[in-house]
């Protein structure tokens, strides 16, 4: 008899750990995406203004003051075109209009791309001109 309550105990706390196992719902960090396809458990979150995904204590998020000001900075008597497109300002010179320039928003880098010959392009010159720009010019 003791024998028979030690095994329905026994089976009971069994079925209730298992069932408790199968109900977990836990959402595993960075198993998430928002509208934009950004992770808010790893800390992602969308910029509007930089049109991506960016931890803010890492990147920040600028205004639309701060860029214009930052982006039109790069505009001169030869660069009449420059826009921001993710991490990097691009900009157009008229005397070379077959090269975009890309210079990184944190002055750590600037990268040439010919815009006419795309087989010959480095992959980080893919990346970039696949970058989702603004739809402005700042030069104006």
């Amino acid at each position: 008899m003791k024998l028979t309550i030690l095994i329905t105990i026994m089976a009971a706390l069994f079925m209730l750990l298992l069932s408790s196992c199968m109900q977990n719902n836990t959402v595993l960090v960075g198993n998430d995406t928002d509208a934009h396809g950004c992770k808010p458990s790893a800390g992602y979150s969308w910029c509007e203004a930089r049109l991506e995904c960016i931890r803010s204590w890492e990147t920040p998020c600028l205004t639309e003051e701060e860029i214009s000001s930052i982006v039109s900075s790069y505009c001169n008597d030869n660069v009449t075109y420059a826009n921001l497109c993710g991490t990097y300002i691009l900009t157009i010179d008229n005397n070379k209009p077959d090269l975009d320039v890309y210079y990184a928003i944190n002055n750590t880098e600037m990268i040439i791309c010919n815009r006419l010959n795309t087989t010959s392009q480095d992959n980080k010159c893919v990346q970039l001109m696949n970058l989702q720009c603004r739809s402005m010019n700042y030069c104006h």
